[in-house]
């Protein structure tokens, strides 16, 4: 696995990145929250490596990861305008939003069927390509707060990885599914939030249109 410094934006080493992506490989990257395995998420065959990788079974959701809000609604025309709302009002951020997805885009990213979605713009996020990212730790084993400090089965499985010094690993994104509440049909959800960011995500969500 070759280690890369962060790099700067259309620098050698995010087209190494992107390029690693682009044939199928998969990498580590820092998010705002904690480092991440990932594959291009429009590629099928890649995306079911990283699942093996993590030891994640086929039918668990695993979220787009955009560069930016802008990427994001270029990517998902079909979003709803309150789904709309909520990622220029809460992305880029610490967040993963659950979006209604009513033409089934990526389903080997929703459980192997057609569902909703999960979405995330991170702050400082890379300028790299959609794509699937999950925790960089095998299933059930505590997250890497560094690059140094990864699995050895993920160093053997990835082509290289961004180093962005140490994160904390306790911080991972908020979840919300939005999709109840984007129709109409109910409240925000919070799935998970072990940095204690729900008020923050609700306080927002309640001044929604």
């Amino acid at each position: 696995m070759l280690v890369l410094r962060d790099p700067a934006p259309e620098s050698r080493e995010l087209d190494y990145v992107r390029r690693a992506l682009e044939a199928g490989e998969l990498v580590v990257v820092p998010t705002d929250t904690v480092y991440g395995l990932a594959a291009l998420a429009s590629d099928q065959e890649a995306v079911a490596r990283l699942y093996a990788a993590k030891g994640r079974g086929a039918d668990q959701p695993t979220a787009v990861v955009y560069a930016t809000a802008a990427a994001l609604h270029a990517d998902l025309p079909f979003l709803s305008k309150r789904a709309s709302w909520a990622v220029g009002s809460l992305l880029p951020g610490p967040f993963t939003l659950i979006v209604d997805n009513p033409v089934g885009h990526l389903p080997w990213l929703t459980g192997g069927v057609p569902g909703p979605l999960g979405v995330r713009v991170p702050a400082g996020a890379l300028a790299l390509p959609a794509i699937a990212a999950t925790s960089a730790n095998p299933a059930g084993a505590p997250t890497a707060r560094d690059v140094r400090s990864l699995d050895p089965s993920l160093q053997g499985v990835a082509a290289c990885a961004v180093d962005r010094g140490e994160l904390d690993p306790a911080a991972e994104s908020t979840v919300v599914d939005l999709v109840a509440w984007e129709g109409g049909a109910g409240e925000p959800r919070i799935l998970r939030d072990t940095a204690g960011r729900a008020g923050q995500v609700l306080a927002v969500l309640a001044d929604a249109p």
